[in-house]
């Protein structure tokens, strides 16, 4: 796979996570269109990327998810939840596309057919009418593009005469257009016919999306074998795509050989300054000067490239407003988000080992600690429950706290659950003793496993990857207030378990 290749797949993960998190913006209270701008430049940034390398299924899906992204700018539908669920299904349907042509990735990419099929029918509107037909229309060659306007400012001056969208892929001077109408073939033609040729314009019916024998590839077939306008199949076009000039994307390992190399060079330093004590220093000033030079440089380098590595908090933590989103849809309960310290950076090592602990008790906070509206409301709580993300550091550590406003934890529960999985315990445990039998393998209070939670993996998982990077983790509750997990992760120690803040 060539360099610009894996530039591409970075920069397309970028600006689909950026869609992701300005889908979720947009949703509440009320998008903005400066919101909606930003949405519509990495959606066309992907396209664009796609079809320059030829993945021609990436691009015309995601042209799909722009017909629709229009459709919001011109507030033909209403950015409602079912419509932002469909967009954010759209984003991930494009990730496993990506992985798909990337590396291969496990899974198959034709059940999102169905997918395909909602996303065209709010995005060309093809639920207007029950009666109405799918075409493609492709009109060419045009002496004047003002005369192929006009052939399209035709669906939005006349009434009920359809939806049309364009296609990419243009052959040549032939353009190509999705159009729902109730329309016959011959009506069409007698309304085109004023602005350009007959002969020009051909139309065909659009059948049901089918897979592509033996490919593994959604595709949307064409009757009589036509496939240049598949929804998720054409030929590719041309787009220009341009690296992100304000950063440069180096591959992690050259990062890590960087790190390795300024420590030996470190090393290195240290063993010429401890050899050079014995030296007159009257005799040898001059060297002992340059080392003294070399050693303030060593130093500098050595920061500057473990500097490399360093990455914001606010990169993990934007993962968690969609994850809450989720969770709120399968528990039937609301949550509200709050951060702090999201501009302290941590080691990329240390943050990719800590992502999976984070996930489990932000989860385990929604599942078990925030009540349901109704139950929040009785206990005069607001009805949306608060989950806090907070990293502050001090001394030679760094502190990252998940809070949530929930019903704290249970002593009863845990101890009936303790009894059953046969642990040490006593009823004269204090509650800070009591809180840390949840860590034991396999500890659950849940009475069924859900999607959710209630296997008792979450928590033991979090504690072995806190033990790993020689960090610790404590946990308070007050019943009824909610419940705070502490993660505190030490700022010394080897290359490879270093964590430092800005």
């Amino acid at each position: 796979m060539s360099q610009l290749q894996h530039i591409f797949f970075d920069e397309a993960r970028v600006n689909l996570d950026s869609m992701e998190q300005g889908l979720l913006q947009f949703e509440h209270p009320v998008g903005d269109q400066e919101q909606l701008k930003a949405i519509f430049r990495a959606a066309h940034s992907v396209k664009g990327g796609a079809a320059a390398f030829g993945f021609a299924n990436v691009a015309e899906f995601v042209h799909l998810m722009e017909s629709l992204l229009e459709r919001l700018r011109s507030r033909q539908v209403l950015p409602d939840a079912l419509l932002i669920d469909l967009l954010l299904e759209s984003v991930d349907a494009v990730r496993v596309l990506l992985a798909w042509h990337q590396d291969g990735a496990a899974g198959t990419v034709d059940t999102q057919q169905a997918l395909v099929r909602r996303l065209r029918a709010v995005a060309l509107d093809v639920q207007s009418s029950p009666a109405a037909r799918s075409l493609v229309i492709r009109i060419g060659p045009v002496g004047r593009i003002e005369d192929l306007h006009a052939v399209t400012a035709l669906f939005r001056d006349i009434p009920g005469l359809g939806a049309i969208t364009g296609l990419p892929g243009e052959i040549g001077d032939i353009h190509a257009f999705a159009v729902r109408t109730d329309s016959s073939n011959d009506d069409l033609m007698a309304l085109f016919a004023f602005h350009v040729a007959r002969e020009s314009v051909s139309i065909q019916d659009l059948v049901e999306p089918a897979e592509a024998p033996g490919s593994g590839k959604p595709v949307a077939a064409l009757s009589a074998g036509d496939a240049e306008c598949n929804v998720l199949a054409t030929p590719s076009v041309a787009f220009p795509f341009q690296a992100e000039s304000a950063t440069i994307r180096v591959a992690s390992g050259k990062v890590e050989y960087l790190v390795f190399l300024a420590a030996e060079i470190a090393a290195a330093q240290a063993r010429l300054e401890q050899g050079s004590r014995a030296l007159d220093p009257v005799i040898h000033s001059q060297l002992l000067a340059g080392l003294g030079e070399l050693r303030r440089t060593t130093q500098d380098l050595h920061r500057s490239v473990l500097a490399i590595r360093m990455m914001p908090m606010a990169v993990l933590f934007n993962r968690f407003p969609r994850m809450l989103r989720d969770l709120s849809r399968k528990l039937g309960k609301k949550f509200t988000l709050v951060v702090r310290g999201e501009d302290t950076e941590l080691d990329r090592i240390v943050m990719e080992k800590i992502t999976d602990p984070l996930m489990h008790l932000v989860r385990n906070s929604c599942d078990h600690g925030i009540e349901t509206p109704a139950e929040r409301i009785a206990a005069g709580k607001p009805e949306a429950g608060a989950i806090t993300l907070a990293v502050t550091s001090q001394g030679g550590s760094v502190t990252i706290e998940v809070r949530d406003d929930g019903r704290g934890l249970a002593r009863e529960k845990i101890l009936k659950a303790a009894r059953e999985r046969g642990l040490e315990m006593s009823d004269r445990m204090t509650d800070g003793e009591l809180w840390q039998l949840v860590w034991a393998p396999g500890f659950s209070t849940a009475k069924a496993v859900t999607e959710v939670s209630g296997r008792g993996v979450g928590l033991d998982v979090v504690k072995h990857n806190l033990a790993a990077l020689g960090g610790e983790v404590k946990i308070a509750s007050t019943p009824g207030r909610g419940t705070c997990v502490s993660l505190r992760l030490p700022l010394g120690g080897t290359d490879q378990k270093r964590a430092s803040v800005s």
